[in-house]
């Protein structure tokens, strides 16, 4: 189990949200013998533990879009990997920088490891692309592109 960034710079087997990994892996091990250092990772336990959307907004709203795996989730991810900043990204998708920073810390770690290009391939979703689309799945990625007049990947 990854607990710290260091571990987690030298496992190839890392996923981007292995800092909820992490909380989630010790809520459901409280006799554990290591414990995570991050306030980050203390503050995503302390939340499962309790629930506290009031203490914990960002966290919440930040679950709440990976749990709901739609446009604005795919957006925040794909300019995340497009190497903009929380500002810009936030600006784009109407949310805080520090949703973004938050959302990226614990469901999309992957600023830090964008030189690891099979890495990223696999783990932001072009292992997928290799797999092939279920049917809806394509039409829905055609009519995203000539929604966006990019009619030649429809060609």
């Amino acid at each position: 189990m990854i607990l710290t960034e260091e571990q987690a710079d030298m496992d190839i087997f890392k996923k981007p949200n292995w800092r909820w990994q992490a909380a989630e892996f010790i809520v459901d091990n409280p006799r554990h013998p290591y414990q995570p250092e991050e306030q980050l990772i203390l503050d995503a336990i302390t939340y499962l533990h309790t629930g506290d959307e009031q203490r914990f907004p960002l966290i919440n709203a930040a679950r709440a879009i990976n749990e709901e795996d739609g446009l604005l989730r795919a957006e925040i991810e794909a300019r995340i990997v497009a190497r903009e900043t929380d500002e810009e990204i936030a600006k784009r998708c109407s949310v805080s920088p520090d949703l973004v920073k938050v959302y990226e810390s614990l469901f999309f770690c992957v600023r830090r490891y964008r030189h690891a290009k099979d890495w990223m391939r696999i783990n932001v979703g072009a292992l997928r692309h290799m797999e092939g689309f279920r049917d809806q799945e394509m039409r829905q990625l055609l009519a995203w592109y000539a929604l966006s007049d990019q009619t030649w990947i429809v060609d």
